[in-house]
């Protein structure tokens, strides 16, 4: 929000996501699964329930997922995606993992089909940053180049819009919490009267 007096009309925002966000689908150990599943989700953000790394990974990609879709609603001159770059095993995910689950993410998931390298990976995140082929597409979420369906919760705009007034709340900008009459004319009189000449 800070930035985009100073981001062009038709440049692109790009976040990285991944399809651990979505907590119907089968990835990962069952607790981390459960943690990003329970409606309580939004008590439990500070950390203090029984901690665990991965769990909060998935709630992280949820969450960027949310300030994706809620941020392309409020600047719709610019082009924004979210993308899921595929399963990168040497990323270090599994290092908080028991040391089977660390050999198995190590030597044996890289030459898996459901894998991908780290140079495709490297390759989409170029190819969404700056082909032709996104521009003007906005508020969409991507996987292998193509238009995907992210989950149901991400798609939740009354969660969106909790995590989002939440997010502000604790970044003490009030002024940034989504409400329709303000938005509109936080919109109209700062970003867009903010944005420099080309």
């Amino acid at each position: 929000m800070q930035l985009a007096p100073y981001i062009q009309p038709g440049n692109r925002i790009i976040f990285a996501t991944s399809a651990l966000h979505n907590p119907e689908g089968a990835h990962g150990d069952k607790e981390s699964s459960e943690q990003i599943k329970d409606p309580d989700l939004f008590n439990m953000l500070d950390g203090t329930p029984d901690y665990s790394g991965i769990a909060y990974y998935k709630v992280s990609k949820l969450a960027m997922l949310w300030v994706a879709f809620i941020t392309a609603k409020q600047f719709p001159q610019l082009s924004e995606l979210s993308f899921e770059p595929g399963f990168v095993s040497v990323t270090g995910l599994a290092r908080q993992r028991p040391w089977i689950t660390r050999m198995l993410f190590k030597f044996v998931l890289p030459y898996t089909s459901q894998t991908v390298t780290i140079d495709h990976a490297v390759s989409d995140y170029v190819c969404y940053a700056i082909s032709n082929e996104y521009d003007g597409v906005t508020g969409e979420y991507l996987f292998n180049r193509e238009k995907a369906e992210a989950s149901e919760r991400a798609r939740n705009m009354d969660e969106d819009v909790k995590f989002w007034n939440l997010f502000c709340d604790i970044c003490n900008t009030p002024e940034l919490m989504y409400n329709q009459v303000v938005l509109k004319e936080y919109v109209s009189t700062y970003i867009m009267h903010s944005i420099p000449a080309s």
